[in-house]
């Protein structure tokens, strides 16, 4: 017969709140970062205060619940490129053409 593992419950209850770390770290927390020239809008999709929150979210690391709430992330800059396909330079002109 083998000898009894020591400490073989304890080893039993640290796996257990190991995995129950991992869980709530996987599943209901999440991080993500809002870039620089964007800005965010949290979502709150349960309770009694749903919809859009009142205060934006500005440049840097977002915690929040993906259970409970969503983070949707736009452009703050507009793109003010020339398409060269609709406005072609005019003959003899140098550079940029702006």
């Amino acid at each position: 017969m083998r000898p009894p593992i020591p400490n073989l419950r304890g080893l039993i209850i640290g796996g257990a709140g190991l995995l129950t770390i991992i869980f709530v770290l996987v599943f209901v927390v999440r991080v993500t970062r809002m870039e620089a020239g964007h800005a965010g809008v949290q979502i709150n999709l349960a309770g009694s205060q749903r919809g859009a929150s009142e205060i934006p979210i500005r440049t840097g690391w977002v915690v929040y619940s993906p259970l409970s709430s969503q983070i949707i992330e736009f452009p703050t800059w507009a793109d003010r490129g020339i398409d060269k396909r609709r406005h072609p330079r005019p003959s003899g002109q140098r550079g940029h053409g702006f």
